[in-house]
């Protein structure tokens, strides 16, 4: 959970960010959007790495959000608009990308608001939001474990995060085909849980073909579901990615849980044949009085804005 992202910049200029020995990390981020503001962050990958990115808005389903990835030449790699999760309505405008770097090289994740198709700052959006992002794990393994035995809510791995927090993994459906990864954790009233996946064995992230839900404090219903969900199609989103988006908001405080399974399993009951590596990155936003407490101090985060 602890990132291993280091900071290295200051004032109103790009936020640089440089990785630890490419261990895998995630990031949660959480400030105000006024109009004009681009938020930019620039981070080297390895030839390879993979990184993922989701936005949540936080007023009511605005701001409207678009993320972008770009190329150390600023060329766009990928960008979506409204990622298609399964989530509450007032989250639908969201957004999600993953990113598969084709060279070695100091990469841009910008978010901006809807309709700055430039990443310009050409938009009247507003309103609090926070950010989710990290890089995948070269070799299995991350912030939380991935247990053989993990495959229902009783044998659940915990993801161990709490409001404010974010992390990361490269878990496994392994070689046989049937596995149903489930990750408990603890969510107070009106905290949202921010979960995706990362199709690991293709570099258009369709394998493993993932789905992934949510069931309640009984372990037994389902709340959320998702496919297809958030992209990593440079030309408008329109290639949906067979990974996969969910983000909840507990209505009550309790354990619930977060379950990932290949595609047609839509039970969770281990009825797929999907096998390979996933990435799964999670962070929890804390409920609205907390988080007002903290976006009162996000202005000793600005330097994180790049403003045009």
């Amino acid at each position: 959970m602890t990132s291993f992202w280091r900071r290295i910049c200051g004032g109103l200029s790009a936020c640089a960010l440089t990785a630890s020995a490419w261990a895998g990390s995630a990031t949660f981020f959480q400030d105000t959007m006024n109009p004009g503001d681009v938020f930019t962050w620039d981070m080297p990958l390895p030839a390879g790495g993979v990184l993922m990115a989701m936005s949540t808005p936080l007023n009511g389903g605005v701001p409207d959000t678009m993320l972008g990835a770009f190329d150390p030449d600023d060329n766009l790699l990928a960008f979506n608009d409204d990622d298609g999760g399964d989530s509450n309505a007032s989250l639908e405008l969201a957004s999600a990308i993953r990113m598969l770097a084709p060279a070695q090289g100091t990469f841009s994740l910008r978010l901006t608001g809807y309709d700055d198709f430039g990443f310009s700052g050409a938009h009247s959006e507003s309103g609090p939001f926070a950010m989710t992002f990290g890089t995948v794990p070269a070799s299995p393994g991350g912030d939380f474990a991935d247990s053989a035995g993990n495959g229902s809510p009783a044998s659940a791995d915990a993801l161990g995060i709490s409001g404010g927090q974010a992390a990361i993994a490269r878990n496994s459906f392994g070689t046989a085909g049937g596995d149903v990864d489930f990750y408990a954790v603890f969510l107070h009233a009106g905290e949202t849980l921010n979960a995706m996946t990362a199709a690991l064995e293709d570099p258009n992230f369709l394998l493993p073909d993932t789905v992934m839900g949510v069931f309640d404090t009984d372990g037994a219903t389902q709340l959320v579901v998702n496919d297809d969900g958030g992209t990593h199609d440079p030309d408008g989103g329109d290639v949906t990615d067979y990974s996969s988006v969910v983000r909840f908001v507990a209505p009550a405080d309790g354990i619930y849980y977060l379950a990932v399974t290949g595609y047609g399993d839509f039970d969770f009951v281990g009825d797929h044949s999907e096998v390979g590596d996933y990435g799964l990155m999670v962070s929890i936003v804390p409920e609205p009085a907390s988080l007002a407490l903290l976006l009162l101090g996000a202005g000793t985060l600005a330097w994180t804005m790049r403003r045009p």
